[in-house]
């Protein structure tokens, strides 16, 4: 039984711009996410952000390179891109006696999520850095700056349906939540910052990235 806790953050990113847009992205959770198509998610739109540490705040220390950041986007690209090519010739070969590829094994397969999460990683980072400065590893940002995004967590139980987020950026909140749902890495994350060991006690039903990402 976890009492109510309540705590508030300044956690840090980095506000870049690249292409002529800015975008809001995190340099904390990017190094501990345990599937990494999954580091896309944490690109935001840059709302909500302040550029000194918040009052009264824990402060969580995190990445402090811009260009580490990038490296983990650059590789996530690349993991993905291979992700996708793999799991296109295993599937070609399972079902190559077979002139129809029945839709039902998309949906049954454990290992769904491994092509459908790196297609929507790599639209994702094509969509930010552009497919031919990925491919070359030659990802350019014209500036960049640190700051510090307000979030506070709240926990009821150490049951991950029982743990909520706020933050000015509505889709931050949206994307940690989904997160702590669904990875390993960024649950044990939030639970050394809590010091509480958060779990997933029950079955929840897949999201689709993609309404989390229409926010």
């Amino acid at each position: 039984m976890v009492v109510r806790t309540v705590l508030s953050l300044s956690v840090p990113h980095f506000v870049i711009n690249v292409r002529g847009k800015d975008y809001l992205i995190d340099a904390y959770f990017m190094r501990h996410i345990s599937f990494p198509p999954r580091r896309s998610l944490l690109i935001f739109p840059p709302k909500g952000f302040k550029n000194d540490v918040i009052p009264n705040t824990k402060v969580v220390e995190g990445i402090s390179s811009v260009h580490e950041v990038i490296d983990y986007l650059v590789s996530t690209y690349d993991y993905a891109v291979r992700s996708r090519v793999d799991e296109a010739v295993r599937t070609l070969r399972k079902f190559r006696a077979s002139l129809v590829l029945p839709t039902s094994w998309f949906r049954s397969r454990p290992s769904d999520y491994v092509i459908r999460e790196s297609v929507g990683a790599t639209y994702i980072l094509e969509g930010v850095f552009g497919r031919e400065e990925l491919l070359s590893g030659n990802v350019r940002i014209s500036s960049w700056f640190r700051v510090f995004l307000p979030v506070t967590i709240e926990v009821r139980s150490n049951d991950v349906k029982d743990v909520s987020f706020k933050s000015p950026n509505e889709r931050v909140v949206k994307t940690y939540k989904w997160l702590l749902i669904n990875d390993e890495g960024f649950r044990e994350a939030v639970s050394s910052i809590l010091g509480i060991k958060l779990v997933r006690e029950e079955r929840f039903r897949d999201v689709d990235l993609r309404k989390l990402l229409k926010l």
